[in-house]
């Protein structure tokens, strides 16, 4: 595993590619397994939950987004009582959601974002030569770790607070004929059974894991020493704070980069920061951290998707890093 490519490709970020036929798979595999698809623009979940699995669940699952949407206007710090409702809330949410159609009507309205992560993963794995074993922190019903296990052939584990998402997790992966030695569940925590020489991808997309002290701090305990941790989906306090808790952690930032695209149910553009981080010291965070990230999406992206008939379902990040790298899609 060569950890050095991951800094040079801060001047090369469309290096982080697929090549079209596996972006087919890719956007096939999260449709046919999980019913996650581009929506269309206007999309309306609650509506199609409706429609599709009755006025009672309908009603479940927009009183629960209420309370969710509630608890991010909270000014913090809150009390332990705030805390214990809002993690009632989260995990009501995630049980709910946990069974078909209903978690791909939900996810579908995060298609562009679950679909750009996916890709990033792969890349950073077959660019930087990852072979596993990885730990999704947070994967709820598996859809990364599931990919990955099956298109890369790693070794993993998905770990998730909701047992109904475990449960759902684990019937997928019996359908895609994966055993629990290529890919497992679990509600444990993270430090419980950890593979010798530790893991060598560790990833939380909008997950319970960010880039704070105490996430860097547990992160480190399970990270091999040539490692990745690939944080996607959180915001960062401030530059100094960040350069603090990786300090802190021993370990250092190599790259910075976005995933995202069209939001065709908020109807607009959706970006999420990643961050590739290592053990080990490098040159300071930068200044410019949000420049940094947002290189791709403010240049070439917003180009990109500005051109006159470019299709909605093509205005996602890695579709064009894929059009930069392998030309147009076949069609």
């Amino acid at each position: 595993m060569d950890l050095s490519v991951v800094s040079k490709l801060k001047a090369r970020k469309t290096e982080l590619s697929l090549p079209w036929d596996e972006m087919q798979r890719l956007e096939s595999f999260l449709g046919e397994t999980f019913g996650i698809e581009q929506p269309p623009t206007g999309y309306d979940s609650l509506e199609r939950i409706r429609e599709t699995c009755g006025n009672r669940i309908g009603e479940q699952f927009d009183q629960i987004n209420e309370n969710r949407a509630e608890i991010l206007s909270w000014e913090l710090p809150i009390s332990l009582e705030d805390e214990q409702f809002a993690e009632r809330e989260q995990k009501r949410f995630y049980d709910l959601i946990s069974s078909d159609p209903l978690l791909g009507l939900v996810y579908s309205a995060k298609w562009s974002y679950i679909f750009d992560t996916a890709a990033y993963l792969t890349a950073l794995i077959r660019i930087v030569g990852i072979d596993g074993p990885f730990i999704d922190i947070g994967c709820h019903a598996g859809y990364h770790a599931l990919w990955l296990a099956k298109e890369l052939g790693l070794k993993g584990i998905g770990v998730d607070r909701s047992k109904a998402a475990v449960r759902y997790a684990r019937e997928t992966a019996k359908r895609l004929g994966l055993t629990q030695a290529e890919i497992s569940f679990d509600s444990r925590t993270i430090t419980d059974r950890v593979p010798d020489g530790g893991y060598s991808l560790v990833y939380s997309s909008d997950g319970p894991m960010d880039v704070t002290k105490d996430s860097l701090g547990k992160v480190s305990k399970i990270l091999a020493n040539d490692g990745l941790f690939v944080c996607i989906g959180h915001l960062f306090e401030s530059v100094e704070y960040m350069r603090d808790a990786l300090s802190n952690a021993g370990m250092s930032l190599l790259l910075a980069d976005v995933v995202g695209g069209w939001d065709s149910a908020e109807r607009n553009f959706d970006g999420n920061p990643v961050f590739v981080i290592a053990r080990g010291k490098a040159p300071e965070v930068s200044d410019d951290l949000e420049i940094e990230i947002s290189t791709v999406w403010e240049t070439g992206f917003a180009d990109y998707c500005n051109t006159d008939g470019r299709a909605i379902s093509e205005k996602v990040v890695s579709k064009y890093r894929s059009w930069r790298r392998y030309g147009p899609c076949p069609s």
